[in-house]
C-alpha cells in the first residue's frame, strides 16, 4: 500500500496528517510507504517531509509536481507509487486509530476496488458550519463494512459524495487510462468524481469501509457562505460534465 498525499502550502497540517500515518499500528502481511505531492512553486513541504521520515516506520519520500492542479500532482503520485493498492489522504486530514489495520483487513477480505472511509469534520469555528458545511466536508453512512457504493446511475448511494479523500484505490483499475486524473478538472475541482465515473462504467466495484476513519481540519472561511456557493457551484459543473 503506497500512501499518496498531495499538498499545497498547508506546512502544519501536513505535519499533523504524517504524524496520524506514522501512528498507525504495522498490520502483519501489508507494506507500507508513504509519498507526498508537493504542487507549489517553493518545494515548502520538503522540510516537513523530511523531519517526518526521519521519525516514521514507513518509506516517506516527497515528490513535486507542476503546475498547480490537482490532477497533474495526483497522476505525479499514481505514477510513483507502484504499489498494489494506492491510498489517497487529504493534507488536512488525520487518520484515527486502527485506520491502517481496517484498510489492510479489507483489501484481504473483500473484493471491491475502491474503498471509501468516514470523514469527520473538525470545525475551527463549529457555531460557524451549517448543514451545508457539514455535509460537504463529512462522509458518514450506517451500513456495515463491504457494502456496495455507487457513483452515478440509478444505484447511485444517496447522501454519500464519494470521493478521493480517505479513500483506497487498486491500482489496476485505476490506470486504464493515459492520465488517470483529468487536467481539464484540476483547477475547479471534480477530477476525482470524474475518473470513479470512468471506473464505474468499466466495472470496477466501490465498497464502503467505517473502521478507516479520518478527522478533517475545516477552517472558518471554508464555512463561509461565498465559499460554500462557489463551491457547490464548481461540483454542479464537473457533475454535469
Amino acid at each position: 500500500l503506497a500512501i499518496v498525499i498531495c499538498t499545497y502550502h498547508r506546512e502544519a497540517l501536513l505535519a499533523q496528517a504524517l504524524a496520524s500515518i506514522a501512528a498507525q499500528a504495522r498490520p502483519a502481511n501489508l507494506d507500507v510507504s508513504v509519498v507526498v505531492v508537493d504542487n507549489s512553486d517553493d518545494h515548502s513541504a520538503a522540510g516537513v517531509v523530511a523531519r517526518s521520515a526521519s521519525a516514521s516506520p514507513w518509506p516517506t519520500r516527497c515528490l513535486t509536481a507542476h503546475p498547480a492542479n490537482i490532477s497533474v500532482a495526483r497522476n505525479v503520485g499514481v505514477a510513483a507509487a507502484q504499489a498494489e493498492w494506492i491510498a489517497f489522504v487529504d493534507d488536512d486530514q488525520q487518520l484515527q486509530p486502527g485506520w491502517l489495520e481496517a484498510v489492510a483487513k479489507a483489501i484481504a477480505d473483500f473484493p471491491h476496488d475502491v474503498f471509501f472511509g468516514a470523514v469527520e469534520g473538525v470545525f475551527e469555528r463549529p457555531e460557524a458550519a451549517g448543514a451545508a458545511a457539514r455535509q460537504l466536508f463529512s462522509r458518514a453512512l450506517d451500513a456495515e463494512a463491504g457494502r456496495e457504493l455507487f457513483a452515478m446511475g440509478s444505484d447511485k448511494t444517496p447522501g454519500v459524495a464519494l470521493a478521493t479523500n480517505n479513500s483506497v484505490f487498486r491500482r489496476a483499475a485505476m490506470t486504464f487510462d493515459r492520465q488517470v486524473f483529468n487536467p481539464a478538472f484540476g483547477r475547479g475541482g471534480g477530477e476525482d468524481y470524474d475518473l470513479l465515473c470512468r471506473m464505474q462504467r468499466r466495472g470496477a466495484r466501490f465498497a464502503w469501509l467505517p473502521g478507516a476513519r479520518a478527522r478533517e481540519f475545516v477552517s472558518a472561511a471554508r464555512c463561509a457562505p461565498a465559499y460554500l456557493r462557489r463551491r457547490f457551484y464548481a461540483g454542479g459543473q464537473a457533475y454535469a460534465a
